[in-house]
């Protein structure tokens, strides 16, 4: 790619027209602005478009990319480099998280870079295509026709009406680019039969669309603009009427710390869906302790949680599980919102009780510092797992053991969250350790190594639950099994990949496989019950406790689809009513007056 630049710079330089080398190269740096485009678009696989549309996209977004060499004078000409750089490297950050999550990534997500650790290294390296760096090489091009014609460069005066013709081209392309984006979805949704007029095709671009759709109706540059600027714009604050909506929806409570003095033990597994936990081969089965719970007489198990996560995954689904909120759809809310304080079960529990998060990442993993600290918690212990394991020792096998003694040090009752590792994808590479599992012919490679890594979990925690009973911490402990998301589709095979996530209780009221449809919204709730909170709290969740109702039916899903059966108009508008109450929550700067407020009797 060097080699290729340098030749291709040499022979601009030589012959580079002399009469004209303003035009030249101004012409040169924008065409190189919008081969950065149209590079990114074939590494997305958008290069099938319609030629128009695609020519849209590449003009748009290509010279808002030109945009500095046009208005920076000759010393600060530069910039151009910079800025070319910068976005080439959002577009392939975008690359790969497209190919992860199947959608485009938050600007906001570009604030949690401090995050990235060797496991998201490795996921990103699973899914890294040679062919994607391509998007650099109008980057190394611009760069080098700098560094090889500097003084013609700095020579180069844009005038005045230069700039307005190239702003009025800049905002008719936009404009005709996004137009026709709509257009071309608006034909979409009408053939499908989605939407028979355009109030029916409002109504839905107007809905809370997934990133990936924005980019379908706006183009790239557009929508992460937008998107940009919403999310800077967006904190806000509750209002008496929204204070008095969420007493309504947690309904009376008389503030009474009861409770029934059992310790409550929550295990948080990595990517643990349903599937592995059913899977068998030959009547062997993958999770045996797992399964094995679906017909134990004390404990109420579930293998229909749908997956209501948005951007930050794993920190999503911890933060339902300790608060009863909903998360934020199109952002992950620990870049500007971390910090809270939230409702939660610690705040919320006797005085007697100690609260403790144990995770095996870095605390300054997706703000886990911060997050602990906003949902109460006395003490957290972090970057367990992130150091150099043993040959044959799985990261859970560490985490387990050091909760162990962890918890040893703890006066009872008390409130312990661990979070597993284990099963965090990508599963291209086989574990250290595999078992029967990987010698099934039939497997998927990716599926056999993800049911090692299920196998490594089970085992790991058949060990934690023995530890438990032989310091006669069992009986007294009610203890949740629960995954913080499903495994992404994208690196399973269908077999596995049924969406279905697994949430069970041990040591409840109830016992039961049950297989209708539930959320994750509705474990914050069902853990409450199960603690004997439920009745005496000030704040009880938007869900439902599936110790008194059973399940709900439905999962209400962060693109406003329903997977189940609400039942009810009535119900299905309460939830999104939840839902987006819950966002201007998260988003509100008076977050802490109304914690205030919500405990206030406490």
């Amino acid at each position: 790619m060097l080699i290729f630049a340098y030749l291709v710079t040499m022979q601009i330089k030589s012959q580079i027209a002399k009469e004209h080398p303003k035009a030249t190269l101004t012409l040169l740096f924008m065409s190189g602005a919008m081969l950065q485009t149209l590079l990114f678009l074939c590494c997305c696989g958008k290069s099938s478009f319609h030629l128009f549309t695609l020519a849209a996209n590449i003009t748009a977004t290509g010279i808002l990319l030109f945009m500095p060499f046009v208005f920076l004078s000759g010393r600060w000409r530069w910039a151009q480099i910079v800025w070319m750089f910068l976005t080439a490297l959002l577009m392939l950050a975008n690359v790969w998280y497209l190919r992860v999550f199947e959608d485009y990534m938050s600007p906001l997500n570009i604030l949690l870079i401090g995050s990235v650790d060797s496991t998201i290294a490795s996921g990103a390296l699973a899914v890294m295509h040679a062919s994607d760096f391509t998007i650099l090489l109008p980057c190394i091009l611009t760069a080098a026709i700098f560094a090889a014609l500097p003084s013609d460069i700095r020579k180069i005066k844009t005038s005045c009406k230069f700039r307005i013709i190239i702003t009025a081209v800049c905002i008719i392309a936009v404009g005709g680019s996004v137009l026709k984006l709509h257009l071309d979805y608006y034909r979409y949704l009408k053939s499908t039969g989605y939407a028979n007029s355009l109030s029916d095709f409002r109504a839905i671009i107007n809905e809370n669309l997934s990133r990936q759709h924005q980019v379908l109706v706006r183009g790239f540059a557009i929508a992460q603009i937008q998107e940009l600027a919403s999310s800077l714009s967006n904190s806000t604050e509750l209002d008496q009427h929204d204070i008095e909506q969420i007493a309504v929806y947690s309904g009376k409570a008389t503030g009474l710390k009861t409770g029934n003095n059992k310790n409550i033990i929550v295990i948080v597994v990595e990517s643990l869906n349903s599937s592995a936990v059913l899977w068998e081969h030959n009547g062997r089965l993958a999770m045996p302790l797992l399964n094995s719970l679906l017909s134990d007489t004390s404990t109420l198990a579930f293998t229909e949680m749908a997956s209501i996560v948005g951007e930050a995954r794993s920190a999503d689904g911890q933060f339902m599980y300790h608060t009863g909120m909903f998360p934020l759809r199109n952002e992950p809310f620990v870049v500007s919102n971390a910090t809270g304080p939230y409702p939660s079960i610690q705040r919320i529990l006797p005085d007697n009780y100690t609260s403790v998060e144990i995770i095996g990442e870095d605390a300054t993993m997706w703000h886990h510092k911060e997050t602990s600290a906003a949902y109460g918690f006395d003490s957290i212990y972090s970057d367990i797992a992130t150091g150099t394991i043993p040959h044959g020792i799985s990261q859970d096998d560490v985490i387990f053991n050091r909760a162990c003694q962890i918890i040893s040090g703890l006066r009872q009752p008390f409130y312990a969250m661990i979070s597993t590792m284990t099963m965090h994808d990508p599963y291209v590479f086989a574990t250290a350790r595999n078992s029967w599992i990987s010698s099934v012919d039939s497997l998927d490679r990716r599926d056999a190594n993800y049911l090692e890594r299920c196998h490594e979990f089970d085992h790991a925690l058949t060990q934690f639950f023995k530890w438990l009973k032989t310091q006669s911490l069992w009986e007294n402990s009610v203890i949740a099994v629960v995954s913080d998301h499903e495994a992404r589709q994208s690196c399973l095979s269908e077999i596995l990949n049924t969406g279905h996530q697994f949430f069970c209780l041990i040591n409840t009221s109830k016992s039961g496989h049950n297989t209708g449809i539930i959320s994750q919204i509705d474990v914050y709730p069902t853990l409450l019950d199960a603690a004997g909170l439920y009745d005496t709290v000030p704040w009880r969740g938007f869900g439902t406790s599936l110790l008194r109702a059973g399940e709900p039916g439905f999962a209400l899903m962060p693109d406003g689809s329903v997977i189940g059966n609400a039942h009810s108009d009535s119900i299905l508008n309460t939830q999104k009513q939840q839902w987006l109450l819950s966002e201007k929550w998260i988003r509100a700067k008076n977050k802490p007056s109304v914690i205030n407020e919500l405990y206030k009797c406490q």
